[in-house]
């Protein structure tokens, strides 16, 4: 990690062509990313750069917990997931490749609509990897969240967790027409742009967690 946090801190010195970033393939994806934004502001980069510094302390504060074998409550692991699942760069990066920009004001009301978003991928990868997750230790799932909590069975809980990506779907349509309607018009078609490809995203990843090995369980 030391390689990739030294990076992030060459780029806020405007450094980022510096020798910093070492040669792995993390450090190689972290710097190309990086260099497809020097089109953006400064705040806009800075910004960036700060969530991409959160997204890879979450690994940090999961390799924790994960040692301690300790399962968050729900509500907890949601705001955990929304930094671990890393949202927020993901978001920046929808204003980088379709929306633009984003206006500070704007992208405040749209935040809901992210958190949504955000919810729903989680729900979706946890049902998905449970198996998988469970067989190797990891205690970060919705599915072990909510069978601790509720005090229900596997099954169960994989069906609260389903409903609740349902629910969040359904908060996220309803939020869409909420906020587009009080936003000021020169910011529709940006907001409009934001949410289609928050849509698509949850689109692809559940296609893409239908067909993926990722979550197969080896056999030993």
């Amino acid at each position: 990690m030391k390689p990739l946090f030294a990076y992030l801190d060459a780029a806020q010195r405007g450094e980022e062509n510096a020798e910093h970033h070492g040669d792995s393939p993390a450090a190689r994806a972290l710097a190309d990313q990086v260099s497809w934004t020097t089109r953006m502001s400064p705040d806009w980069r800075l910004r960036l750069l700060n969530n991409l510094r959160d997204y890879l302390s979450a690994y940090v504060t999961e390799a924790y917990y994960r040692r301690l074998n300790v399962v968050l409550p729900v509500e907890n692991l949601l705001v955990h997931r929304r930094v671990c699942m890393a949202m927020e760069p993901s978001f920046d990066f929808i204003e980088r490749v379709a929306s633009g920009e984003l206006a500070d004001d704007a992208r405040r009301a749209l935040r809901p609509l992210a958190d949504c978003t955000s919810d729903v991928l989680g729900a979706v990868n946890d049902v998905a990897s449970y198996a998988r997750e469970a067989s190797h230790g990891d205690v970060h799932n919705l599915v072990m969240a909510f069978s601790r909590e509720k005090g229900v069975t596997v099954t169960e809980a994989a069906q609260a967790t389903v409903e609740f990506g349902n629910r969040r779907i359904r908060d996220l349509e309803f939020l869409t027409e909420q906020i587009h309607a009080h936003l000021p018009p020169d910011q529709r078609s940006m907001a409009e742009k934001f949410t289609e490809n928050c849509r698509t995203w949850i689109r692809g990843y559940y296609e893409w967690a239908l067909i993926t090995h990722r979550f197969l369980v080896a056999d030993h």
